[in-house]
């Protein structure tokens, strides 16, 4: 499941986005991937998921860390509601 979920999105900047969200059809390996990550995930095309398992360094994430997710003024996501 873990080499079918890596292959359904794309990494940018440490942060994965699935378009497979809702559309696994009969694909079952995909399916059982959705299953586990992304379960009642909807089309891609209404909502996007992205996560991330590392820092911007590329360490994993852990609970002895703080993290701060901050966006550049004028950089925020394209979002119409949040």
């Amino acid at each position: 499941m873990r080499r079918q979920m890596a292959a359904a999105g794309n990494i940018v900047n440490g942060w994965k986005y699935t378009f497979a969200g809702g559309r696994a059809g009969y694909d079952p390996g995909l399916r059982a991937a959705l299953a586990k990550y992304e379960i009642g995930a909807q089309l891609s095309d209404q909502v996007l998921y992205p996560n991330t398992s590392v820092d911007d360094h590329g360490a994993h994430l852990n609970g002895a860390n703080k993290y701060v997710l901050h966006f550049d003024a004028g950089e925020l996501p394209p979002v119409s509601v949040f």
